[in-house]
Protein backbone atom coordinates (compact mmCIF):
# COMPACT_ATOMS: atom_id res chain seq x y z
CA UNK A 1 0.00 0.00 0.00
CA UNK A 2 1.39 3.22 -0.97
CA UNK A 3 1.92 5.87 2.03
CA UNK A 4 -0.49 8.47 2.76
CA UNK A 5 -0.44 12.22 0.89
CA UNK A 6 0.55 14.40 3.66
CA UNK A 7 -1.46 17.42 3.57
CA UNK A 8 -0.37 20.85 5.56
CA UNK A 9 -3.27 23.14 5.67
CA UNK A 10 -2.37 26.72 5.94
CA UNK A 11 -5.11 29.38 7.23
CA UNK A 12 -6.78 30.73 10.35
CA UNK A 13 -7.27 28.59 13.01
CA UNK A 14 -10.23 25.86 11.70
CA UNK A 15 -12.46 26.65 15.29
CA UNK A 16 -12.62 29.81 15.21
CA UNK A 17 -15.32 32.05 13.69
CA UNK A 18 -13.73 33.83 10.89
CA UNK A 19 -14.98 33.06 7.26
CA UNK A 20 -11.09 31.61 6.54
CA UNK A 21 -11.82 29.24 9.56
CA UNK A 22 -15.06 28.29 8.66
CA UNK A 23 -14.26 26.97 5.19
CA UNK A 24 -11.44 25.14 6.09
CA UNK A 25 -13.20 23.43 9.31
CA UNK A 26 -15.91 22.27 6.72
CA UNK A 27 -13.28 21.01 4.25
CA UNK A 28 -10.81 19.58 6.46
CA UNK A 29 -13.32 17.48 8.94
CA UNK A 30 -14.55 15.52 5.52
CA UNK A 31 -10.69 14.92 4.15
CA UNK A 32 -10.04 13.72 7.64
CA UNK A 33 -12.82 11.68 7.81
CA UNK A 34 -12.00 9.60 4.55
CA UNK A 35 -8.53 8.09 6.01
CA UNK A 36 -7.13 9.17 2.55
CA UNK A 37 -4.98 11.97 3.77
CA UNK A 38 -2.27 12.70 6.28
CA UNK A 39 -3.53 15.82 7.32
CA UNK A 40 -1.77 18.66 9.42
CA UNK A 41 -3.26 21.89 10.33
CA UNK A 42 -1.25 25.53 11.10
CA UNK A 43 -3.79 27.93 12.68
CA UNK A 44 -3.11 31.67 13.10
CA UNK A 45 -4.55 33.05 15.85
CA UNK A 46 -4.46 29.86 17.70
CA UNK A 47 -2.15 29.96 20.86
CA UNK A 48 -0.07 27.42 22.19
CA UNK A 49 -2.06 27.52 25.47
CA UNK A 50 -5.19 27.85 24.34
CA UNK A 51 -7.05 24.92 25.65
CA UNK A 52 -9.51 24.27 22.29
CA UNK A 53 -6.08 23.45 20.45
CA UNK A 54 -6.58 20.16 22.23
CA UNK A 55 -9.90 19.33 20.87
CA UNK A 56 -8.93 19.21 17.42
CA UNK A 57 -8.53 15.78 16.00
CA UNK A 58 -5.95 16.15 13.51
CA UNK A 59 -2.51 17.28 13.84
CA UNK A 60 -3.04 20.99 14.54
CA UNK A 61 0.07 23.70 15.05
CA UNK A 62 -0.82 26.78 16.45
CA UNK A 63 0.58 30.37 15.19
CA UNK A 64 0.55 32.08 18.56
CA UNK A 65 2.84 31.86 21.43
CA UNK A 66 2.03 31.42 24.86
CA UNK A 67 1.46 34.46 26.75
CA UNK A 68 4.04 33.62 29.37
CA UNK A 69 6.63 32.93 26.42
CA UNK A 70 8.18 36.54 26.58
CA UNK A 71 10.47 36.04 23.42
CA UNK A 72 8.43 34.41 21.34
CA UNK A 73 5.85 37.20 21.76
CA UNK A 74 8.75 39.42 20.82
CA UNK A 75 9.20 37.87 17.51
CA UNK A 76 5.82 37.13 16.78
CA UNK A 77 4.99 40.95 17.31
CA UNK A 78 8.08 41.90 15.23
CA UNK A 79 6.67 41.83 11.69
CA UNK A 80 3.08 42.36 10.51
CA UNK A 81 2.92 38.84 8.53
CA UNK A 82 3.76 36.36 11.61
CA UNK A 83 0.20 37.19 12.49
CA UNK A 84 -0.17 34.85 9.44
CA UNK A 85 2.28 32.38 10.08
CA UNK A 86 5.56 33.57 8.51
CA UNK A 87 7.88 33.25 11.80
CA UNK A 88 6.83 29.69 12.43
CA UNK A 89 6.52 28.25 8.80
CA UNK A 90 9.85 26.01 8.23
CA UNK A 91 9.41 24.90 11.88
CA UNK A 92 5.75 23.61 11.37
CA UNK A 93 7.47 22.08 7.87
CA UNK A 94 10.68 20.54 9.15
CA UNK A 95 8.19 19.45 11.96
CA UNK A 96 5.72 17.76 9.67
CA UNK A 97 7.08 17.12 6.26
CA UNK A 98 4.14 17.49 4.51
CA UNK A 99 4.06 16.03 0.25
CA UNK A 100 1.27 19.56 -0.23
CA UNK A 101 0.52 22.68 1.47
CA UNK A 102 -2.61 24.27 0.88
CA UNK A 103 -3.74 27.24 1.31
CA UNK A 104 -6.71 29.88 0.62
CA UNK A 105 -6.29 33.16 1.83
CA UNK A 106 -5.14 36.91 0.50
CA UNK A 107 -2.03 37.37 -1.50
CA UNK A 108 -0.58 39.04 1.15
CA UNK A 109 -1.48 36.65 3.83
CA UNK A 110 -0.25 33.72 2.32
CA UNK A 111 3.21 34.85 -0.59
CA UNK A 112 5.74 33.90 2.63
CA UNK A 113 5.23 30.36 1.50
CA UNK A 114 6.50 31.23 -1.93
CA UNK A 115 9.42 32.62 -0.61
CA UNK A 116 10.41 29.10 2.00
CA UNK A 117 13.76 28.23 1.89
CA UNK A 118 11.74 24.74 2.05
CA UNK A 119 9.43 25.78 -1.33
CA UNK A 120 11.47 23.07 -3.29
CA UNK A 121 10.53 19.93 -1.16
CA UNK A 122 6.45 20.58 -1.22
CA UNK A 123 4.03 21.34 -3.91
CA UNK A 124 1.75 24.17 -3.41
CA UNK A 125 -1.94 24.54 -4.33
CA UNK A 126 -3.14 28.40 -3.34
CA UNK A 127 -6.71 29.25 -3.79
CA UNK A 128 -5.89 33.21 -3.09
CA UNK A 129 -9.21 35.81 -2.95
CA UNK A 130 -9.84 37.00 -6.26
CA UNK A 131 -11.84 40.14 -5.36
CA UNK A 132 -11.06 42.76 -7.78
CA UNK A 133 -9.46 43.83 -10.73
CA UNK A 134 -6.79 44.51 -11.88
CA UNK A 135 -4.78 41.89 -10.46
CA UNK A 136 -1.05 43.57 -9.74
CA UNK A 137 1.24 41.85 -11.39
CA UNK A 138 3.25 40.79 -8.14
CA UNK A 139 0.27 38.53 -7.92
CA UNK A 140 -0.01 37.24 -10.95
CA UNK A 141 3.82 36.66 -10.85
CA UNK A 142 3.33 35.06 -7.56
CA UNK A 143 0.62 32.25 -8.74
CA UNK A 144 2.56 31.28 -11.74
CA UNK A 145 4.99 29.97 -9.18
CA UNK A 146 2.25 27.20 -7.79
CA UNK A 147 1.84 23.87 -8.66
CA UNK A 148 -1.87 24.27 -8.75
CA UNK A 149 -4.60 27.34 -8.23
CA UNK A 150 -8.04 26.86 -7.43
CA UNK A 151 -10.53 30.48 -7.00
CA UNK A 152 -13.47 30.95 -4.79
CA UNK A 153 -15.37 32.05 -7.91
CA UNK A 154 -16.17 31.94 -11.52
CA UNK A 155 -15.65 35.67 -11.75
CA UNK A 156 -12.23 35.23 -10.37
CA UNK A 157 -11.16 31.93 -12.63
CA UNK A 158 -12.07 34.11 -15.32
CA UNK A 159 -10.74 37.11 -14.22
CA UNK A 160 -7.00 35.72 -13.78
CA UNK A 161 -7.20 33.81 -17.07
CA UNK A 162 -7.59 36.42 -18.87
CA UNK A 163 -5.22 38.84 -17.10
CA UNK A 164 -3.06 36.18 -16.31
CA UNK A 165 -2.48 33.87 -19.12
CA UNK A 166 -1.27 30.58 -19.66
CA UNK A 167 1.22 30.36 -17.00
CA UNK A 168 -0.95 30.65 -13.87
CA UNK A 169 -1.73 26.47 -13.38
CA UNK A 170 -5.22 27.42 -12.84
CA UNK A 171 -7.83 23.75 -11.93
CA UNK A 172 -11.14 24.94 -10.97
CA UNK A 173 -13.93 26.89 -9.24
CA UNK A 174 -14.13 25.45 -5.19
CA UNK A 175 -16.89 28.00 -3.84
CA UNK A 176 -17.68 27.92 -0.31
CA UNK A 177 -20.87 25.64 0.66
CA UNK A 178 -23.12 25.68 3.60
CA UNK A 179 -24.11 22.95 5.99
CA UNK A 180 -27.35 22.30 3.64
CA UNK A 181 -29.24 20.55 6.97
CA UNK A 182 -28.69 23.33 9.18
CA UNK A 183 -29.29 26.42 6.99
CA UNK A 184 -32.93 25.49 5.47
CA UNK A 185 -35.77 27.16 5.58
CA UNK A 186 -37.99 26.72 8.72
CA UNK A 187 -41.80 25.31 8.25
CA UNK A 188 -43.40 28.80 9.09
CA UNK A 189 -41.50 31.65 9.01
CA UNK A 190 -44.12 34.07 11.17
CA UNK A 191 -44.25 31.75 13.96
CA UNK A 192 -40.66 31.47 13.58
CA UNK A 193 -40.26 35.71 14.33
CA UNK A 194 -42.78 35.51 17.12
CA UNK A 195 -41.00 32.71 18.98
CA UNK A 196 -37.81 35.95 18.21
CA UNK A 197 -39.96 38.61 20.13
CA UNK A 198 -40.41 39.94 16.14
CA UNK A 199 -44.20 41.06 15.01
CA UNK A 200 -45.03 38.15 13.47
CA UNK A 201 -45.76 39.96 10.04
CA UNK A 202 -42.43 41.99 9.89
CA UNK A 203 -40.47 42.50 7.01
CA UNK A 204 -37.02 41.96 8.06
CA UNK A 205 -34.48 43.17 5.44
CA UNK A 206 -30.92 41.40 6.93
CA UNK A 207 -27.24 41.11 6.81
CA UNK A 208 -24.54 39.39 8.04
CA UNK A 209 -21.40 41.21 7.44
CA UNK A 210 -18.44 41.75 9.52
CA UNK A 211 -18.32 45.59 10.93
CA UNK A 212 -15.10 46.43 8.94
CA UNK A 213 -14.16 49.63 6.09
CA UNK A 214 -14.98 47.51 2.94
CA UNK A 215 -18.61 46.50 4.35
CA UNK A 216 -20.69 50.00 3.68
CA UNK A 217 -23.21 50.06 6.65
CA UNK A 218 -23.01 53.88 6.73
CA UNK A 219 -24.59 53.78 3.48
CA UNK A 220 -26.96 51.09 3.98
CA UNK A 221 -28.54 52.51 6.92
CA UNK A 222 -28.55 55.84 4.84
CA UNK A 223 -30.41 54.05 2.18
CA UNK A 224 -32.78 51.89 4.46
CA UNK A 225 -33.64 55.34 5.69
CA UNK A 226 -34.33 56.55 2.68
CA UNK A 227 -36.55 54.06 1.98
CA UNK A 228 -38.43 53.94 5.15
CA UNK A 229 -39.04 58.39 4.37
CA UNK A 230 -39.86 57.68 0.92
CA UNK A 231 -42.60 55.10 1.76
CA UNK A 232 -43.98 57.31 4.42
CA UNK A 233 -44.04 60.19 2.33
CA UNK A 234 -46.39 58.13 -0.28
CA UNK A 235 -48.89 56.78 2.34
CA UNK A 236 -48.09 53.22 2.67
CA UNK A 237 -47.35 53.97 6.24
CA UNK A 238 -48.29 50.14 7.05
CA UNK A 239 -45.14 49.06 4.75
CA UNK A 240 -42.92 51.54 6.39
CA UNK A 241 -43.95 50.34 9.93
CA UNK A 242 -43.39 46.84 9.35
CA UNK A 243 -40.07 46.51 7.43
CA UNK A 244 -37.10 46.44 9.81
CA UNK A 245 -33.14 46.33 8.86
CA UNK A 246 -31.62 43.59 10.37
CA UNK A 247 -27.74 43.99 11.08
CA UNK A 248 -25.97 40.64 12.41
CA UNK A 249 -22.46 42.26 13.03
CA UNK A 250 -19.83 43.20 15.38
CA UNK A 251 -19.65 46.70 17.58
CA UNK A 252 -17.26 48.41 17.74
CA UNK A 253 -15.34 47.00 15.25
CA UNK A 254 -12.89 48.65 12.68
CA UNK A 255 -15.53 50.36 10.57
CA UNK A 256 -18.17 52.28 10.88
CA UNK A 257 -20.12 53.94 14.40
CA UNK A 258 -23.63 51.82 13.34
CA UNK A 259 -24.85 53.54 16.69
CA UNK A 260 -23.76 57.39 15.17
CA UNK A 261 -25.50 55.82 11.43
CA UNK A 262 -28.72 54.86 13.39
CA UNK A 263 -29.42 58.28 15.11
CA UNK A 264 -28.16 60.38 11.81
CA UNK A 265 -31.32 58.63 10.24
CA UNK A 266 -33.38 58.78 12.66
CA UNK A 267 -34.00 54.60 12.13
CA UNK A 268 -33.94 53.72 16.11
CA UNK A 269 -36.79 52.14 15.69
CA UNK A 270 -36.10 50.57 12.48
CA UNK A 271 -33.11 48.93 13.01
CA UNK A 272 -32.09 45.69 14.73
CA UNK A 273 -28.83 43.85 15.95
CA UNK A 274 -28.19 40.39 17.06
CA UNK A 275 -27.22 40.38 20.92
CA UNK A 276 -25.25 37.58 22.79
CA UNK A 277 -24.88 37.53 26.30
CA UNK A 278 -21.57 35.64 27.99
CA UNK A 279 -23.75 35.08 30.91
CA UNK A 280 -26.60 32.40 29.41
CA UNK A 281 -25.01 32.16 25.96
CA UNK A 282 -28.48 33.32 25.29
CA UNK A 283 -28.56 35.42 21.21
CA UNK A 284 -31.49 37.26 21.05
CA UNK A 285 -32.59 40.48 18.28
CA UNK A 286 -32.57 44.12 19.50
CA UNK A 287 -33.08 47.48 18.84
CA UNK A 288 -29.75 48.90 19.18
CA UNK A 289 -28.67 48.75 23.00
CA UNK A 290 -25.07 49.80 22.23
CA UNK A 291 -21.63 47.79 22.99
CA UNK A 292 -22.85 46.47 26.15
CA UNK A 293 -26.46 45.83 27.74
CA UNK A 294 -28.27 44.29 29.72
CA UNK A 295 -29.64 40.59 28.86
CA UNK A 296 -33.26 40.04 27.79
CA UNK A 297 -33.35 36.53 29.40
CA UNK A 298 -30.77 36.61 32.55
CA UNK A 299 -30.80 40.58 33.18
CA UNK A 300 -26.81 40.52 33.59
CA UNK A 301 -24.95 43.49 31.70
CA UNK A 302 -23.27 40.52 29.49
CA UNK A 303 -24.99 41.07 26.59
CA UNK A 304 -23.24 42.72 23.27
CA UNK A 305 -23.18 42.31 19.57
CA UNK A 306 -21.23 38.82 18.54
CA UNK A 307 -17.53 39.27 16.99
CA UNK A 308 -15.32 36.70 16.08
CA UNK A 309 -13.68 35.95 19.13
CA UNK A 310 -17.54 35.76 20.83
CA UNK A 311 -19.41 34.39 18.17
CA UNK A 312 -22.89 32.56 17.90
CA UNK A 313 -23.61 28.97 16.57
CA UNK A 314 -23.80 27.85 13.24
CA UNK A 315 -26.97 26.68 14.02
CA UNK A 316 -28.23 30.08 15.99
CA UNK A 317 -26.75 31.80 12.51
CA UNK A 318 -29.15 30.06 11.11
CA UNK A 319 -32.10 31.12 13.59
CA UNK A 320 -30.97 34.84 12.77
CA UNK A 321 -30.68 34.46 9.16
CA UNK A 322 -33.99 32.48 9.13
CA UNK A 323 -35.50 36.02 10.16
CA UNK A 324 -34.99 37.55 7.09
CA UNK A 325 -37.20 37.65 4.12
CA UNK A 326 -34.30 39.66 1.85
CA UNK A 327 -30.94 39.45 2.67
CA UNK A 328 -28.47 42.61 1.30
CA UNK A 329 -24.66 42.22 0.66
CA UNK A 330 -24.07 46.19 0.60
CA UNK A 331 -19.93 45.91 0.12
CA UNK A 332 -17.32 47.36 -2.67
CA UNK A 333 -16.33 43.90 -3.36
CA UNK A 334 -15.99 40.18 -1.98
CA UNK A 335 -13.96 37.17 -2.29
CA UNK A 336 -16.76 35.42 -1.90
CA UNK A 337 -19.40 35.92 0.25
CA UNK A 338 -19.95 32.92 2.70
CA UNK A 339 -23.24 34.53 4.48
CA UNK A 340 -24.78 35.15 0.80
CA UNK A 341 -24.30 31.47 0.18
CA UNK A 342 -25.97 30.94 4.09
CA UNK A 343 -28.67 32.99 3.21
CA UNK A 344 -29.70 31.35 -0.45
CA UNK A 345 -29.63 28.19 1.31
CA UNK A 346 -32.28 28.85 3.77
CA UNK A 347 -34.09 30.10 0.59
CA UNK A 348 -33.93 33.43 1.42
CA UNK A 349 -33.25 36.06 -1.84
CA UNK A 350 -30.64 38.03 -2.11
CA UNK A 351 -29.42 41.63 -3.25
CA UNK A 352 -25.96 42.26 -4.08
CA UNK A 353 -23.54 44.51 -6.70
CA UNK A 354 -22.81 42.90 -9.94
CA UNK A 355 -19.13 42.93 -9.49
CA UNK A 356 -16.84 40.42 -8.13
CA UNK A 357 -17.56 37.14 -6.69
CA UNK A 358 -20.77 38.79 -5.83
CA UNK A 359 -21.44 38.03 -9.77
CA UNK A 360 -22.09 34.04 -9.24
CA UNK A 361 -24.46 34.77 -6.08
CA UNK A 362 -26.46 36.81 -8.92
CA UNK A 363 -26.95 33.54 -10.92
CA UNK A 364 -29.13 32.08 -8.12
CA UNK A 365 -33.06 32.56 -9.28
CA UNK A 366 -34.75 35.54 -7.13
CA UNK A 367 -31.43 37.11 -6.27
CA UNK A 368 -31.44 40.99 -7.61
CA UNK A 369 -28.54 43.39 -8.35
CA UNK A 370 -27.94 46.68 -6.83
CA UNK A 371 -27.00 48.97 -9.87
CA UNK A 372 -23.29 50.52 -9.46
CA UNK A 373 -23.08 53.88 -9.11
CA UNK A 374 -19.70 54.34 -9.91
CA UNK A 375 -15.90 52.41 -9.55
CA UNK A 376 -13.03 54.06 -7.74
CA UNK A 377 -9.75 53.06 -7.34
CA UNK A 378 -7.83 52.25 -3.91
CA UNK A 379 -4.74 53.55 -3.51
CA UNK A 380 -0.96 52.46 -3.62
CA UNK A 381 -1.15 51.67 -0.02
CA UNK A 382 -4.10 49.23 -0.53
CA UNK A 383 -4.62 47.54 -3.40
CA UNK A 384 -4.64 49.98 -6.40
CA UNK A 385 -7.87 47.81 -7.38
CA UNK A 386 -11.13 48.89 -8.83
CA UNK A 387 -14.10 49.05 -6.27
CA UNK A 388 -17.79 49.86 -6.51
CA UNK A 389 -20.22 52.02 -4.80
CA UNK A 390 -23.69 50.71 -4.48
CA UNK A 391 -26.38 53.31 -6.30
CA UNK A 392 -28.50 54.06 -3.13
CA UNK A 393 -31.46 54.78 -5.14
CA UNK A 394 -31.02 51.51 -7.21
CA UNK A 395 -30.95 49.79 -3.44
CA UNK A 396 -34.39 51.54 -2.77
CA UNK A 397 -36.11 50.78 -6.26
CA UNK A 398 -35.30 46.94 -6.04
CA UNK A 399 -36.28 46.94 -2.18
CA UNK A 400 -39.54 48.59 -2.85
CA UNK A 401 -40.38 46.32 -5.59
CA UNK A 402 -39.62 43.35 -3.48
CA UNK A 403 -41.49 44.52 -0.17
CA UNK A 404 -44.86 44.70 -2.94
CA UNK A 405 -44.69 41.24 -3.85
CA UNK A 406 -47.19 39.08 -1.73
CA UNK A 407 -46.32 36.26 0.94
CA UNK A 408 -47.17 33.42 -1.66
CA UNK A 409 -45.01 34.97 -4.14
CA UNK A 410 -42.11 35.26 -1.80
CA UNK A 411 -42.89 32.02 -0.68
CA UNK A 412 -42.61 30.68 -4.07
CA UNK A 413 -39.08 32.63 -4.87
CA UNK A 414 -37.54 31.03 -1.78
CA UNK A 415 -38.75 27.56 -2.64
CA UNK A 416 -36.61 28.59 -6.09
CA UNK A 417 -33.45 29.78 -4.49
CA UNK A 418 -33.54 26.15 -1.94
CA UNK A 419 -33.93 24.15 -5.02
CA UNK A 420 -31.22 26.10 -6.55
CA UNK A 421 -28.87 25.95 -3.99
CA UNK A 422 -29.51 21.71 -3.47
CA UNK A 423 -29.54 21.34 -7.10
CA UNK A 424 -26.95 18.14 -7.55
CA UNK A 425 -24.62 19.50 -10.53
CA UNK A 426 -21.10 18.24 -11.71
CA UNK A 427 -17.96 18.21 -9.54
CA UNK A 428 -14.46 18.13 -10.68
CA UNK A 429 -12.69 15.21 -11.04
CA UNK A 430 -15.47 13.04 -10.17
CA UNK A 431 -18.49 11.80 -11.95
CA UNK A 432 -21.16 11.60 -8.75
CA UNK A 433 -23.00 14.95 -8.67
CA UNK A 434 -23.05 16.69 -5.38
CA UNK A 435 -25.72 19.63 -4.52
CA UNK A 436 -24.10 22.71 -5.78
CA UNK A 437 -23.56 25.05 -2.58
CA UNK A 438 -22.60 22.02 -0.13
CA UNK A 439 -19.41 21.46 1.70
CA UNK A 440 -19.56 17.76 0.76
CA UNK A 441 -19.38 19.09 -2.96
CA UNK A 442 -16.37 22.03 -1.79
CA UNK A 443 -14.65 19.30 -0.09
CA UNK A 444 -14.85 16.61 -3.00
CA UNK A 445 -13.28 19.31 -5.39
CA UNK A 446 -10.01 19.63 -2.90
CA UNK A 447 -9.69 16.24 -2.50
CA UNK A 448 -9.84 15.23 -6.56
CA UNK A 449 -7.53 18.32 -6.40
CA UNK A 450 -5.04 16.83 -3.87
CA UNK A 451 -4.93 13.34 -5.37
CA UNK A 452 -4.06 14.61 -8.76
CA UNK A 453 -1.49 17.39 -7.72
CA UNK A 454 2.21 15.76 -8.17
CA UNK A 455 4.58 15.19 -5.58
CA UNK A 456 7.80 14.57 -5.22
CA UNK A 457 9.84 11.44 -4.07
CA UNK A 458 10.30 11.66 0.04
CA UNK A 459 13.74 10.87 -0.02
CA UNK A 460 15.08 13.35 -2.50
CA UNK A 461 13.49 15.95 -0.38
CA UNK A 462 12.08 15.74 3.20
CA UNK A 463 14.33 12.31 3.39
CA UNK A 464 17.32 13.66 1.66
CA UNK A 465 20.21 12.91 3.85
CA UNK A 466 22.88 15.26 2.52
CA UNK A 467 22.85 19.40 2.91
CA UNK A 468 23.17 21.18 0.23
CA UNK A 469 23.83 24.51 0.99
CA UNK A 470 24.76 28.01 -1.00
CA UNK A 471 27.66 30.02 -1.22
CA UNK A 472 26.74 33.49 -1.62
CA UNK A 473 29.23 35.81 -4.11
CA UNK A 474 29.25 39.14 -2.29
CA UNK A 475 31.49 40.59 -4.50
CA UNK A 476 29.56 42.26 -8.02
CA UNK A 477 31.60 41.66 -10.87
CA UNK A 478 31.62 45.46 -11.69
CA UNK A 479 30.95 48.83 -10.20
CA UNK A 480 28.88 50.03 -12.96
CA UNK A 481 26.03 47.78 -13.62
CA UNK A 482 23.22 49.32 -13.93
CA UNK A 483 20.23 48.68 -11.07
CA UNK A 484 18.76 45.99 -13.21
CA UNK A 485 21.88 44.61 -13.71
CA UNK A 486 22.34 44.75 -9.94
CA UNK A 487 19.26 42.77 -8.75
CA UNK A 488 19.84 40.10 -11.16
CA UNK A 489 23.50 39.65 -9.90
CA UNK A 490 22.01 39.73 -5.80
CA UNK A 491 19.29 37.52 -6.97
CA UNK A 492 21.25 34.80 -8.60
CA UNK A 493 24.84 35.37 -6.71
CA UNK A 494 24.02 36.88 -3.29
CA UNK A 495 20.62 34.50 -2.99
CA UNK A 496 21.60 32.04 -5.21
CA UNK A 497 18.09 31.72 -6.79
CA UNK A 498 19.04 32.32 -10.56
CA UNK A 499 16.02 30.91 -12.01
CA UNK A 500 14.51 33.63 -10.09
CA UNK A 501 16.24 36.52 -12.15
CA UNK A 502 13.34 37.07 -14.65
CA UNK A 503 10.79 37.30 -11.72
CA UNK A 504 8.41 40.63 -11.46
CA UNK A 505 9.71 40.50 -7.90
CA UNK A 506 13.54 41.15 -9.55
CA UNK A 507 11.69 44.23 -11.34
CA UNK A 508 9.98 45.29 -8.29
CA UNK A 509 13.78 45.40 -7.00
CA UNK A 510 14.77 47.10 -9.72
CA UNK A 511 12.28 49.99 -9.48
CA UNK A 512 12.82 50.54 -5.52
CA UNK A 513 16.29 50.76 -6.34
CA UNK A 514 15.64 53.38 -9.10
CA UNK A 515 13.63 55.00 -7.14
CA UNK A 516 15.68 55.04 -3.86
CA UNK A 517 12.83 53.48 -1.55
CA UNK A 518 9.82 51.29 -1.37
CA UNK A 519 6.78 51.06 0.00
CA UNK A 520 5.88 49.28 3.37
CA UNK A 521 2.23 49.71 4.59
CA UNK A 522 2.43 53.70 5.00
CA UNK A 523 5.70 54.62 5.14
CA UNK A 524 8.55 54.49 2.61
CA UNK A 525 11.21 52.66 3.37
CA UNK A 526 14.73 53.68 1.84
CA UNK A 527 16.38 51.08 -0.75
CA UNK A 528 19.77 51.46 -1.92
CA UNK A 529 22.29 49.04 -3.07
CA UNK A 530 23.72 47.52 0.16
CA UNK A 531 19.96 47.31 1.17
CA UNK A 532 19.77 44.68 -1.68
CA UNK A 533 22.68 42.84 -0.84
CA UNK A 534 21.63 42.99 2.64
CA UNK A 535 18.10 41.28 1.83
CA UNK A 536 19.03 38.83 -0.53
CA UNK A 537 22.02 37.66 1.98
CA UNK A 538 19.73 37.16 4.58
CA UNK A 539 17.51 35.17 2.33
CA UNK A 540 20.37 32.96 1.57
CA UNK A 541 21.66 32.75 5.64
CA UNK A 542 18.02 31.42 6.37
CA UNK A 543 17.99 29.10 3.57
CA UNK A 544 21.14 27.46 5.07
CA UNK A 545 20.24 27.54 8.40
CA UNK A 546 16.73 25.82 7.69
CA UNK A 547 18.86 22.57 5.22
CA UNK A 548 21.13 22.63 8.30
CA UNK A 549 18.23 21.65 10.76
CA UNK A 550 16.71 19.93 8.51
CA UNK A 551 19.32 17.13 7.95
CA UNK A 552 20.76 17.42 11.69
CA UNK A 553 16.99 16.42 12.77
CA UNK A 554 17.22 13.17 10.31
CA UNK A 555 20.60 12.29 12.01
CA UNK A 556 19.46 13.29 15.28
CA UNK A 557 23.24 15.80 15.37
CA UNK A 558 24.19 19.11 15.88
CA UNK A 559 23.08 21.33 12.80
CA UNK A 560 26.29 22.79 12.87
CA UNK A 561 28.24 19.93 12.75
CA UNK A 562 26.32 18.27 9.74
CA UNK A 563 28.24 17.87 6.21
CA UNK A 564 27.37 19.75 3.36
CA UNK A 565 27.94 19.93 -0.47
CA UNK A 566 27.90 23.58 -1.98
CA UNK A 567 25.37 24.43 -4.60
Amino acid sequence: MSEKRRVLFVGEASYLATGFSTYWNEVIKRLYATGEFEIAEFGSYAHDDDPLVRAVPWKFYPNVPAQNDKQGQQVYHSRPTHQFGEWRFEQVLLDFKPDCVVAHRDWWMDEFMLRSPLRDKFAFIWMPTIDGAPQRDLWLDSYRQCDRVLTYSQWGFDLLTSEGGPGIPLVTVASPGADIEVFKPVPDKRQHKANSGLLPDAIIVGTVMRNQKRKLYYDLIEAFAGWVQRSKSKGHLDLARRTFLYLHTSYPDGGYDIGKAIREFNVGNRVLLTYLCNACGVAYPSFFAGDWTHCRHCGQLQAHPPNASQSVSRETLAHVINLFDLYVQYSICEGWGMPITEAQCAGVPTMALPYSAMVDHLECPGAIPIEVERFFYEAVIETEQRRALPDNRSFQRELDRFLRLSPAQREEISKQVRDWIVEPVEVYGQHERLPRRSWERCAAIWANVIRECPIKDRTTTWLNPSAHLCQPDMNPPHQNMTNAQFVRWAIAKVWCRPEMVRSFMAGEWTRWLSAGFRIEGPQRVPVDRNVVVQHFAALAQRRNEVERTRVASLRESDPNQVPYRVI
